[in-house]
Parts: structure tokens; sequence; C-alpha cells
């Protein structure tokens, strides 16, 4: 049970709306009763680094996302972002990879990618963050070859 002063300080009006207190607030405070403070802490890292837009560059953060948020994996030698696209299910053909890419919404690793664009480095010991938009992401590794 917390404080009745607590619920107004979550819910003020004068916060922004996309932050969303309240949410954050209550998510840690099941996830913490239910799974301990230190999992709330790793999941709520996990969460910011997926809706914050910001680039991911934590190890552990990708390798959960690669692990529970159906992560992909490439072919060895794979160098075109458009094969990376297909590969991580956001596009379904190469024709439709190459309409996002021309239409400027992919990112790869927070590199926006066009046409010619070479694929970016991968991070965080070989992951690859692809980026659909704002709202669409998955986190690839290179298969084992």
């Amino acid at each position: 049970i917390r404080p009745r002063d607590w619920s107004s300080d979550v819910c003020s009006s004068d916060l922004k709306p996309e932050a969303r207190a309240a949410h954050w607030a209550l998510a840690h405070d099941l996830v913490s009763r239910i799974h301990g403070s230190d999992e709330a802490a790793r999941q709520a890292r996990v969460a910011a680094a997926v809706f914050s837009g910001d680039p991911v560059t934590d190890p552990e953060v990708l390798g959960i996302l690669h692990r529970d948020a159906g992560g992909f994996t490439w072919a060895p030698g794979t160098d075109k972002p458009i094969d990376l696209l297909v590969a991580s299910g956001l596009a379904a053909s190469r024709g439709e990879a190459r309409r996002l890419i021309d239409q400027g919404g992919v990112t790869i690793d927070d590199v926006r990618i066009g046409p010619e664009s070479p694929l970016p480095a991968t991070v965080a010991g070989g992951y690859h963050v692809v980026r659909v938009g704002r709202k669409r992401l998955s986190v690839g590794r290179e298969a084992a070859g």
C-alpha cells in the first residue's frame, strides 16, 4: 500500500503525457513484488531502451531483447541493409525493404539507412538494432558460422 500523496505525485497533470509516470511506477511496483527489485530495475532499463528512441548499446539489454522479444540472426557475410531488414522480419521481402529504406523510415544501430548505405558496424559485441519507424524494433545477432 502506497501513501495517498504518492498517487497524486505520479498522476500529476503537469507531467508530460509521454512520460506515463503512473504506468512506470505501477509496473515497477508489480514486478518488484513478484520478481524482486533487481529484475524490476533490469526490466525498467529494457523498457526505457525500447521506448525512448535513444541508441541501445547496453549488452545486457540487447541480450534480453534478443532473447525475449523475438530477436533474429543473420547469415555470416551479410553486408547489405536490405538483407538484414528481411532477416529481422520487419520487411516481408526485399522489395518491401527497399520501399521502407527509400521512404527514410529505417535505422540500423541508430544510423538512418538510405538506398546506398553500407551496413553499420555491430554494437555491443555483435548486435544490430533495426528500427522501422518509431515503434517497430528488432535486435539481431550474427549466426554462428
